[in-house]
């Protein structure tokens, strides 16, 4: 039987992008303690697992093993821990509590030890982690916040802290005055600094450059700082070193650090790194020095480094972002530009409101984010986004090759329509609506026209689009979706439909038989055939290649299809075509098209290029007779959703060009 519903965020595949995600918590059991999330550190480890990097992942996956809450509920049988308490969570949620290993402290070693996430409970369910608003586990893998210890500080102690703490243990109360090296300056590495020096060891920061050195020395205290890459740096401190916490997360060469060691000297190897570590047994051997693994801590290690850390009144360094953030977080992490762990603010995020997928920067890869739409108006109306089209279009923005691309992207007097109507919503969500444009219904050629998205609307906001769960559009730009048509089919229907159809209907109640050519059978060019012959006209679909013929022709029903690489094909179809509706989006010679027109032939272009198009001026006059009459070839026409661009500037073009 399931338990509570909630909302996380998870990967759904190998992109390792995160996004909210429902699902259920297993049903409580007496042992068990269930808590709201509060807060959650972002770990290395989970970037491994959401990418399936050590080849184990099941999705969707909702990462997190530095979880702390507030509990809100308890089993019947649970002791140790209280509605209201404030609780933390690691890397573990079971084991079998029954072998040496569990008994005596050290189930993180246990054969059947069970992760926070990625795994199977005792029960079957499967387990999902703290990137979630709320969780479930057995009362024995819980440990308790100290009360001067705030939340968001404990986070990264129950795995960082933990990790770091457990193989250090060892030299608590030693009489020996211990020499520490700290390999990696990450989130694992700042904690180890802190502990080292908390504990009294004399240490010494490795790192691959010269970087992190001020903040090594000045902000957590090092004693030295030992750059790898320097040799002469590096043959001073040979033999210096009694241990050294190895917590870089990559690939690295340990025999590099091997002569840093004194005698018996160890490595200590806790950064997860997914490929196999290689070093020269000679430098083993000659220092009896050892290389050991240590698995971040027990349960009785991660309460004591908890209290451990409010004894020596240390401080985490971390920094605190809301869920919507997370994969950015990710992102810089992986960068290591964080000082020096992210901490996920679940309780303060609001998983469940308006999300939208936003491009950050021009890259165009998409993303969660949360925004606010603005607030509505008497003429707005507010509808939950069922479905969105993609067009080449929010390619060129998103990757901001247009160059004017603002990042992140994503009432009472409304008598049209209803609440439950099924709508629609386009390219442009506002126009001036007194110019002679608006009022004579071509307001996408209006100056002050507002693009869904990337826009400034009338009241000072910044317009997002579809791709997000609810919108708020003026009545005036939404449409009705018909009763009968499904609304996923409609979807496209609202850039790349009416994008084909606009400059297509000048041609509906023709008497001529008209010659029709497709260019292009991509989102607009599919519609635009079928909408061509819907109309009546014979359609030649002319690609760039042979590839598409047998979808143009059967699934399309197009009635002749043309190769443009192909000459003679070309020639054979000279001075046949009324018109070309060209819906290719990338740049292309307009000039090898010209032949096929008929006199007084049009190009409709549609397709939004970035670049300026380029067209030879003879291809659009034709000298007919010695007396230099001349006589129209062509209509160059421009039919927009978009702007078309030159070099020097943006204008919206309306009309013909002669």
């Amino acid at each position: 039987m399931e338990g509570r519903k909630v909302t996380g965020w998870a990967a759904r595949d190998s992109s390792g992008i995160l996004s909210p995600y429902s699902f259920h918590l297993r049903k409580t059991g007496p042992e068990d303690v269930v808590f709201k999330v509060l807060y959650c550190g972002v770990d290395h480890t989970d970037l491994h697992q959401i990418r399936n990097e050590i080849h184990s992942t099941t999705y969707p996956l909702v990462p997190g093993h530095e979880v702390v809450g507030k509990v809100i509920e308890v089993g019947s049988e649970v002791k140790k821990f209280g509605v209201g308490d404030v609780v933390g969570v690691g890397c573990m949620v079971g084991s079998c509590g029954e072998c040496v290993r569990c008994k005596t402290n050290r189930e993180q070693y246990c054969n059947n030890m069970v992760f926070t996430y990625n795994a199977i409970y005792k029960d079957g369910s499967f387990t999902q982690g703290g990137f979630s608003s709320a969780m479930v586990v057995h009362q024995n893998y819980v440990v308790s916040i100290p009360e001067k210890l705030a939340p968001e500080q404990a986070a990264p102690l129950l795995c960082a802290g933990v990790t770091a703490y457990s193989p250090l243990k060892q030299f608590m109360g030693s009489k020996k005055a211990i020499k520490a090296g700290i390999l990696g300056l990450g989130g694992v590495g700042h904690l180890g600094v802190l502990i080292a020096k908390a504990m009294g060891h004399h240490v010494t920061v490795i790192s691959s450059s010269d970087k992190k050195r001020e903040e090594a020395l000045s902000d957590l205290g090092a004693d030295c700082f030992l750059v790898s890459s320097n040799l002469a740096e590096m043959d001073k401190l040979r033999n210096s070193l009694d241990y050294i916490l190895d917590t870089v997360p990559a690939n690295h060469q340990l025999q590099d650090y091997l002569p840093l060691l004194d005698v018996e000297g160890k490595i200590f190897v806790v950064g997860a790194v997914p490929e196999p570590l290689q070093f020269s047994a000679s430098g083993l051997i000659l220092g009896k020095a050892s290389i050991s693994g240590s698995f971040i801590g027990s349960i009785q290690e991660t309460q004591e480094i908890l209290d451990f850390w409010v004894e020596k009144g240390l401080k985490t360094m971390i920094e605190v972002v809301k869920m919507d953030y997370v994969n950015k977080a990710f992102e810089r992490m992986e960068k290591n530009d964080v000082r020096y762990r992210f901490v996920l603010d679940v309780a303060g995020s609001n998983l469940e409101k308006v999300i939208g997928w936003a491009a950050r920067d021009s890259s165009g890869i998409l993303s969660p984010y949360s925004f606010h739409l603005r607030k509505t108006s008497p003429e707005d109306v507010v509808f939950k986004v069922l479905y969105c089209g993609v067009d080449h279009s929010d390619l060129h923005q998103i990757r901001n090759e247009a160059h004017y691309t603002t990042y992140p992207l994503v009432g009472s007097e409304v008598k049209k329509f209803g609440v439950g109507d099924i709508v629609g919503v386009g390219c442009m969500v506002g126009s001036c609506g007194e110019c002679t444009r608006c009022k004579t219904n071509r307001e996408q050629y209006c100056n002050n026209m507002v693009f869904t998205y990337n826009a400034i609307y009338k009241d000072g906001s910044f317009t997002q689009g579809g791709f997000s769960s609810t919108m708020v559009v003026h009545q005036n730009y939404v449409v009705n979706i018909p009763e009968k048509l499904a609304p996923e089919q409609a979807a496209p229907l609202l850039c790349a439909g009416v994008t084909a159809y606009s400059p297509l209907k000048q041609f509906m109640g023709s008497k001529k038989a008209i010659k029709a050519g497709i260019l292009g059978l991509g989102g607009v060019g599919h519609l635009g055939v079928l909408i061509a012959k819907a109309m009546g006209h014979h359609v030649t679909v002319i690609s760039s290649s042979n590839k598409k013929r047998v979808e143009a022709l059967t699934d399309l029903g197009a009635d002749c299809f043309l190769v443009s690489s192909n000459s003679a094909e070309m020639d054979k179809f000279k001075n046949s075509l009324d018109y070309i509706l060209d819906t290719v989006p990338v740049n292309h010679k307009i000039q090898d098209y010209l032949p096929l027109l008929d006199v007084e032939g049009k190009i409709l272009m549609v397709g939004a290029v970035p670049e300026p198009l380029q067209f030879s001026a003879s291809g659009l006059i034709l000298v007919e007779k010695p007396l230099l009459q001349t006589y129209r070839k062509v209509l160059f026409y421009v039919n927009i959703w978009q702007p078309a661009y030159t070099e020097s500037q943006t204008k919206r073009l309306d009309g013909t060009i002669i």
